[in-house]
């Protein structure tokens, strides 16, 4: 990869200049050889038992290494410069949360990346799409392929609005860029689909999200879900401090007193055009 195509993919990156420097610094450093095996193994279309292998700092030196290559992906399905451009900050996203989960630089979740290396990933508006061949229980209600949804945590307010804008223009985006497919759902598996979180939350902009799914399938059992997308730790040592939100109440309150948070599994209808 080009030092010239990796400048350029770490300044689009939107990283604050601590963590821009903190990522060419790694990437400088990191033993070559040892670079090169793990973007050999990250590269891969399917991940090899290796890839469970590779050290956390030599793993994310690769992912940030191999960064243009979401970019040159993207590109070649002629996705939208924006589309690209906005795909490309959640690097960006997850290297400040990190620093400011655990008062280091970082990448946070560096594994989580290898959807973004695949070219099958987008980012539009308050969500990202990925691209995903289903399962034969999925399929009977998506269809063969299906957008897999996963909701980034500090993007802002998961309001309707910012969701049904998010919804039409990527199920454009994703028609455009994959005209060989037909996709017509989009599923989600996520602890916000928990019903216990809509009952205790009525009105609020969660209950509205999950309201808008179908279950295909029973929830299943993720207790460390909760702590780790809001406080980026699956330990399940809890915050003690005042202001908390209504959300994280709700969160410590349940953990607290024995319950089991799940992992709903639902879709919903593309919206056509």
């Amino acid at each position: 990869m080009r030092r010239d195509a990796l400048a350029s993919a770490v300044g689009a990156m939107d990283a604050d200049p601590v963590d821009h420097r903190w990522v060419e610094r790694l990437v400088g450093r990191t033993p070559s050889a040892e670079l090169r095996t793990a973007c050999a193994t990250l590269r891969a279309d399917t991940e090899p038992e290796s890839a469970v292998r590779i050290p956390a700092r030599v793993g994310t030196a690769a992912v940030l290494r191999l960064a243009p290559l979401v970019q040159e992906r993207l590109r070649r399905r002629e996705v939208s410069p924006a589309t690209v451009a906005r795909t490309m900050t959640d690097f960006g996203r997850k290297l400040r949360r990190h620093r400011r989960v655990t008062g280091r630089p970082g990448l946070l979740n560096w594994r989580w990346f290898r959807v973004h290396l695949s070219g099958a990933m987008i980012e539009v508006g308050r969500l990202q799409f990925e691209v995903i061949r289903c399962d034969d229980e999925l399929s009977r209600t998506t269809g063969e392929w299906a957008a897999r949804l996963h909701i980034p945590a500090d993007s802002g307010p998961l309001a309707p609005e910012a969701v049904d804008e998010s919804l039409a223009n990527g199920a454009r985006e994703l028609r455009r860029a994959w005209p060989e497919i037909t996709l017509t759902h989009a599923v989600c598996d996520s602890w916000l689909l928990d019903p216990f979180l809509s009952a205790h939350l009525p009105g609020s902009n969660i209950a509205a999200f999950a309201g808008r799914f179908t279950p295909y399938a029973l929830p299943t059992d993720g207790p460390t879900d909760p702590p780790y997308f809001l406080w980026g730790r699956r330990r399940m040592t809890l915050p003690t401090h005042d202001g908390l939100t209504r959300l994280e109440q709700v969160v410590t309150e349940r953990i607290h007193d024995g319950g089991v948070w799940q992992t709903g599994r639902g879709t919903l209808r593309l919206p056509a055009g």
